[in-house]
């Protein structure tokens, strides 16, 4: 809202143009054009009756409704007063009517619906009568009207009458609503056959019910399959060994000619052993055993290689088959069944996935197929109602032709309206205020997108951190302090942060300027605040007015401009009287009155920066704050910044621009400034409790 706010007082001058000139051209809409072009118009009124018939014929037709002689049947669907209005506005009507007006070169043929919109047919409800209304320029005219379009309509149900009456021998409309019948019939048979589709709704039902069965099956087949393979998985690292190895093993273990030949060794050993101990190393006794052991190796290792052919690539446990070994073979039993498990669970869970897949696509071919099934049915049931309906529409012809077209009694008039209808004002003073509000919608808009205003949102793009920001009230409360030269105490702290901040940059000559994109965006109450907070502090300070186009500053300071004495070598001596003290502490140095065309060689040929050296030197201040020229309205800010280097940014969302102040920053980038940080003035207030969260987090994000 407050954004708002701040673009219409941004462009309030182009909106009160634009609305000016709609205000005006409203009013000479409502005056002199309605004058000229709105023609009086008088209205003639005539009301109908539409007698009740008799008879015992009734027909159901359908979705078309009922069809009953015993009376008039009012229905949504069956209306008979809106067919008398629509016979009445036929184009056979209206023409016969338009051929006896006085006034029918003024309506073409192409026309036509132009002289339609003349007249109006209006049941009243809850009733059998017709309320005929005809407009004319002349009273005699829309009585001439009124009374030529009754005429013409008792006509138009004469002839009618006529051409019902011939159907009753006319048997090819009825023919051709039969073949429609049949041939909609057949239709819906054929597709209810072609997509087994009987009962949509209840099919798609039922497969919505086996989807849930079939995936409430998959969850728990799933979980099995997953508890099975986490066994199996256990059962792997207790043994050491993977499942196919475990086969190799049991595989192993049973092998006949496996388990004679290992026990052949282990006897073999075993004499080896004895012999060792009888005979020496090379005893005969002892070779021959030897030569006995590398065969049976050779002889265990060859059945090994029969039965595993893959026994070198796993941990195959040789030892399966042995005393002591029972316990390893159940766990290996325990793995095989549950990895066996395991991939009969997923088997079924791919069946079950392929199941619902074919569920799915069952039900969709239903959702796909239901809106042709149901037009087909429509079709079928407009069909069989518009033959219900010839036939009974013949029947009735026979038994009475005045059924369907009566006899109209004339209740009341043609009578005049004695008083013209009157333009609507109403309607002009609409129009006028939706053309204002959208139409300044979309200049706010336009004008908008040409400059747009700066937001919060747009220091986040900015890579300069936020050093404070200032609330509108701390502003204005600022610019009421030449009297006592002190900070409110609302004011004072925010200054104070800015003041902290300040007095931890590493600034060259501790010289500072503080700038802003256009003028009127705080920068020299920025200025103020922070020498007065920085004096607070401790420090000295010497403001400075570089502002030399507005002085503002000096007016501020309420201390008189200083006048330049040029010397013989062509430079610019100031007076250094005009050096006013505001406030112990803080001393302030007033623009110099110099013409405007001077201003450029002022800081060009070196003044400005030779006097600034000079009072510092001899002043002995802590820093220097020049209040300098705004960016975009000055052109000696390439010469500033090669004197004062370091530059603090004054910027005002809601009323500095957007493109404004990025420019400003990329000039000074291109001056090979300093920016040291961003001030953000003429922030909203808000409640304390909210201050931070509600504005200070995107001025946190754009510091950050």
């Amino acid at each position: 809202m407050n954004h708002t706010v701040a673009v219409m007082r941004k462009h309030w001058l182009p909106l009160l143009g634009l609305n000016a000139a709609l205000v005006g051209a409203t009013v000479f809409a409502a005056t002199v054009l309605v004058g000229r072009t709105f023609t009086p118009t008088w209205t003639a009124e005539a009301k109908l009756n539409i007698p009740s018939s008799g008879g015992n014929l009734s027909a159901d037709l359908g979705p078309l409704g009922n069809l009953n002689d015993s009376g008039l049947s009012f229905s949504k669907e069956v209306n008979p007063l809106q067919i008398q209005a629509a016979i009445i506005g036929s184009d056979k009507v209206i023409e016969r009517v338009l051929e006896e007006d006085s006034e029918r070169y003024l309506y073409p043929k192409e026309r036509l619906n132009a002289y339609k919109n003349l007249f109006e047919v209006e049941p009243q409800p809850q009733s059998t009568t017709l309320t005929v209304t005809a407009q004319g320029s002349q009273p005699e005219l829309a009585l001439e009207r009124a009374n030529n379009i009754i005429d013409s309509y008792q006509q138009r149900l004469q002839e009618l009458r006529q051409q019902d009456a011939s159907t009753r021998e006319n048997t090819k409309e009825l023919e051709t609503a039969r073949q429609d019948l049949i041939e909609a019939q057949t239709q819906l048979a054929q597709f209810r056959q072609s997509t087994g589709i009987v009962d949509s709704d209840v099919q798609a039902q039922e497969l919505i019910n086996s989807l849930s069965e079939l995936k409430t099956r998959r969850s728990l087949v799933k979980a099995q399959a997953d508890a099975s393979q986490t066994k199996a998985r256990v059962t792997s690292s207790n043994l050491g060994i993977s499942s196919q190895t475990a086969v190799d093993s049991l595989r192993l273990a049973g092998n006949t000619e496996y388990q004679q030949v290992r026990e052949s060794l282990s006897q073999l050993e075993v004499e080896l052993s004895n012999a060792r101990g009888q005979f020496k190393e090379g005893s005969p006794q002892i070779k021959a055993l030897l030569q006995r052991r590398a065969e049976l190796r050779q002889q265990l290792q060859q059945t090994i290689n029969t039965a595993v052919p893959n026994a070198g690539r796993g941990n195959i446990d040789y030892t399966l088959g042995t005393n002591g070994s029972d316990n390893r073979l159940n766990m290996i039993a325990e793995l095989l069944a549950a990895e066996t498990a395991a991939k009969q669970l997923q088997q079924e869970s791919t069946e079950i996935n392929s199941q619902i897949a074919n569920r799915t696509q069952e039900l969709n071919n239903i959702s796909q197929n239901k809106a042709r099934l149901a037009e087909l049915q429509r079709k079928y049931e407009i069909a069989e109602g518009v033959y219900k309906g010839i036939i009974a529409q013949t029947n009735r012809a026979k038994i009475d032709n005045f059924n369907s077209y009566p006899n109209v009694q004339l209740i009341d008039g043609p009578a005049l309206d004695p008083e013209p209808t009157d333009p609507n004002y109403k309607l002009i003073a609409l129009g006028g205020l939706l053309a204002s509000a959208f139409g300044s919608l979309g200049l706010l808009m336009f004008l908008e997108s040409r400059d747009p205003l700066l937001s919060l949102k747009d220091l986040q793009l900015v890579k300069y951190p936020v050093l404070v920001s200032i609330s509108q009230h701390q502003t204005n409360l600022l610019e009421n302090i030449e009297y006592s030269w002190t900070l409110d105490s609302v004011a004072e702290l925010e200054f104070q942060k800015l003041a902290s901040a300040f007095s931890f940059l590493n600034l060259e000559n501790r010289r500072v300027a503080i700038s802003s994109a256009a003028p009127g965006e705080g920068k020299t109450t920025v200025t103020i605040g922070l020498a007065l907070a920085l004096v607070k502090l401790g420090f000295k300070v010497l403001v400075v007015d570089g502002d030399i186009h507005r002085a503002t500053l000096s007016e501020r300071l309420q201390i008189s401009q200083q006048k330049a004495i040029e010397s013989e070598d062509g430079q610019s001596n100031l007076a250094t009287s005009s050096l006013a003290t505001i406030v112990p502490g803080l001393d302030a140095l007033a623009a110099p009155a110099i013409a405007r065309d001077s201003i450029c060689k002022y800081f060009v040929q070196g003044d400005f920066e030779r006097q600034v050296d000079a009072l510092q030197k001899t002043g002995n201040y802590d820093y220097v704050l020049v209040d300098s020229a705004p960016v975009n309205a000055a052109s000696e800010m390439a010469t500033i910044s090669s004197v004062i280097r370091n530059f603090l940014f004054v910027v005002q969302p809601g009323r500095s621009g957007r493109y404004s102040v990025m420019s400003s920053l990329e000039q000074l980038r291109q001056y090979n400034a300093q920016i040291a940080g961003l001030v953000v003035n003429g922030i909203e207030s808000r409640p304390t409790n909210y201050y931070y969260y509600g504005i200070k987090q995107p001025l946190l994000e754009a510091q950050t």
